[in-house]
């Protein structure tokens, strides 16, 4: 039998979703700390844990959706600067790639 992953449940770097996935998981449960409805920064976590103090942050960015698995006292300036960053990386990716095709 394996020994289960430590790593499995913590601290993840932002994951980009799909709209459908952020509105389950905004309609499943209460939304813990919801903050930004009708702004171009939307984010919340789900209440319940991964593991220790670990929550899943679902975050929308205009009409791009994030999900953050970090600790569910991640500031919100920290939690804002982590889904610009990688935003910014898949942007770069995207435009990469339809350079390539051109």
């Amino acid at each position: 039998m394996m020994a289960p992953d430590p790593n499995r449940y913590g601290p993840k770097a932002p994951q980009e979703i799909t709209r459908e996935r952020f509105w389950e998981m905004l309609e499943i449960l209460p939304p813990c700390k919801w903050r930004g409805m009708g702004t171009g920064f939307e984010s919340f976590h789900v209440s319940e844990r991964l593991s220790g103090d670990v929550v899943s942050w679902f975050v929308r960015v205009g009409d791009r959706y994030f999900q953050v698995d970090q600790e569910s006292t991640l500031a919100p300036a920290e939690l804002e600067r982590m889904v610009r960053e990688e935003l910014s990386r898949v942007v770069v990716r995207e435009l990469s790639g339809s350079l390539r095709h051109h």
